[in-house]
């Protein structure tokens, strides 16, 4: 039972007795204003891992229809020796996915989760797939740019928006020919670690009027990241870039003249036309 003292304005309790306790000056209180830095952000891990449980629930404004079919607990399941199980999580991962800088990043600043691809399941499920997922998948959240938010955006620390999610290994990061430079500076910015582990990169080309100029804007786009593997260039849908086998081979030397070790090797540079781009990157997952 509680009452307001009107010459304090204080919250107090009564006690067993009927004493009137004062709450606001405990030790309890004293130490829940002053938590440690280290609190904080332990505190700050665990809504986001929280977090994560909000992203695909229903849409409150959609019509809801009744689950008939009841899934059994796997009761035999956690039984499995640890390495049966982390392959298990392992297979239940996405093939890899075409995720768009540009795209993602202006629909995460805007709060718009249309058209972006869902979460990882075993995000969900619990703490070892979790644990398993995050060794494959990077996540990039909202609170993470605020910095570049601009004032009006509404509120910063929406849990519904779904952070951008990608793995470097097993995704394709998309871009154009001459991607907005604003984005790739704020991931750098965020998480440069993350982008020099990308092993994937598909550059989607815009023109073929100068081969030259070409070769040098792409080669600006692909110099930005230290851990590539193999990278696509995706022809325009409606038109074919000529160079001949002899202009493509110098083309290729270009991309590599001053490249750091460990860099792409010729045979994984790659010129498609649009209509194979889905045949090539299904066949590598």
């Amino acid at each position: 039972m509680a009452s307001k003292d009107s010459s304090t304005h204080r919250t107090v309790a009564l006690g067993k007795a009927g004493r009137r306790v004062d709450r606001s000056n405990s030790p309890q209180t004293h130490r829940y204003l002053t938590r440690s830095k280290g609190t904080l952000q332990e505190i700050d891990a665990i809504e986001k891992a929280l977090a994560l449980f909000t992203f695909e629930l229903p849409d409150p404004n959609e019509e809801l229809s009744a689950q008939q079919c009841f899934v059994p607990k796997l009761t035999l399941f956690p039984k499995l020796p640890l390495e049966l199980r982390l392959m298990v999580w392992k297979l239940a991962l996405p093939r890899g996915r075409l995720i768009a800088l540009r795209d993602e990043l202006y629909k995460l600043f805007a709060g718009n989760n249309e058209g972006r691809p869902p979460l990882p399941i075993s995000l969900h499920v619990n703490q070892e797939s979790r644990r398993e997922t995050l060794t494959y998948y990077e996540l990039f959240h909202r609170e993470e740019f605020l910095s570049t938010l601009v004032k009006g955006s509404g509120d910063r620390r929406r849990p519904q928006i779904r952070p951008v999610c990608f793995s470097p290994t097993r995704d394709y990061f998309h871009m154009w020919q001459t991607d907005d430079r604003w984005g790739m500076r704020e991931f750098l910015r965020v998480r440069p670690d993350a982008i020099n582990r990308i092993s994937r990169l598909l550059v989607k080309l815009t023109s073929a009027s100068n081969s030259s100029r070409l070769v040098e804007q792409v080669h600006e786009t692909i110099n930005k990241f230290e851990g590539l593997q193999v990278i696509l260039l995706l022809q325009p849908e409606n038109s074919k870039i000529k160079i001949s086998a002899k202009g493509w081979e110098k083309t290729k030397v270009a991309f590599l003249k001053n490249v750091k070790e460990g860099r792409p090797v010729s045979d994984t540079i790659k010129l498609l036309p649009y209509q194979r781009l889905c045949k090539e990157i299904w066949s590598e997952n």
